[in-house]
């Protein structure tokens, strides 16, 4: 979808025609006051934020979402409106950035991006509109992030679940399924001989091994210190093959941080390099 401040306008324009005129075929509307002589790329955009879609006889509807569209007071809004249904659907690259602030993402959007923006006084200032738009579309991306890291998490849990049934013939417990609060996420075995409880806390990432990091809760470190037998399972499924690092206390023990003063540790962020040796292929 092409978007430029032109072609914005353009979509408000169109949007208000269509609403007079009701299932009018898109060959016969190509005449529009005010667009340009082909307005192909304001049917194109205004289709794909899906304000509109064709009826069974070929002509063009309005749907329940461009009818909020209409609804909407001022051009500037209108516009306003179709960024965020646009960011929302087409998922552009730079516009991974908004959740770490407007200005760094406006910096990495293309210039016809930046200057619909400014043009509907987004770009700007901090009323609470505006705000509330930034906050809104930045939400959407922290949810999408953080439901595409469970799914990452879950394959990990899959494998190690696996992995420990080959190595003690014995199947472990998924306990990750039915709380996220034990601190661990397998319940499995020290071997196939030795029946002992071992916990394991798994954790995964699809990025190369040297941008690759894992984040250890203090509960999760606290559980990991009280348990006779914990090990942290490292999952790297970056390219064809999954590599897997298993981790002991004492391995994971040098980068934890130390609580100082009345300040105290919640959350480290350590790297899937530093154990990079100890990374095996397992399929």
């Amino acid at each position: 979808m092409k978007l430029t401040p032109s072609i914005a306008w353009e979509c408000t324009i169109l949007l208000d025609f269509l609403s007079k005129h009701e299932g009018i075929s898109y060959a016969d509307s190509r005449s529009v006051p005010g667009l340009s002589s082909d307005p192909a790329d304001a049917f194109r955009a205004i289709s794909c934020v899906l304000w509109i879609q064709a009826d069974q006889s070929d002509g063009v509807r309005i749907t329940e979402r461009g009818t909020e569209a209409l609804s909407v007071n001022s051009v500037e809004a209108k516009v306003q409106m179709l960024l965020k249904d646009y960011i929302r659907i087409t998922q552009p690259p730079w516009a991974q950035l908004i959740p770490y602030g407007r200005h760094v993402a406006l910096k990495y959007a293309p210039q016809e991006i930046r200057q619909v923006f400014e043009e509907c006084f987004l770009a700007y200032g901090i009323d609470d509109d505006i705000v509330a738009f930034w906050d809104g579309v930045a939400q959407t991306f922290r949810e999408q992030r953080n439901s595409g890291l469970v799914d990452i998490g879950r394959k990990g849990e899959r494998l190690t679940y696996f992995y420990e049934f080959d190595r003690t013939g014995h199947h472990p417990k998924w306990l990750a399924l039915e709380s996220s609060y034990l601190g661990y996420d397998i319940l499995s075995r020290i071997s196939a001989d030795v029946e002992d409880p071992m916990r394991i806390e798994v954790k995964t990432s699809e990025k190369r091994i040297e941008y690759a990091k894992f984040y250890l809760t203090h509960n999760e470190w606290k559980v990991t210190r009280d348990s006779v037998a914990h090990k942290f399972y490292l999952w790297n499924l970056c390219g064809d093959h999954s590599h897997l690092a298993v981790l002991s206390l004492d391995d994971v023990q040098n980068h934890i941080p130390e609580n100082s003063g009345s300040g105290k540790w919640m959350n480290v962020e350590i790297p899937f390099q530093a154990f990079e040796s100890k990374f095996i292929c397992v399929s």
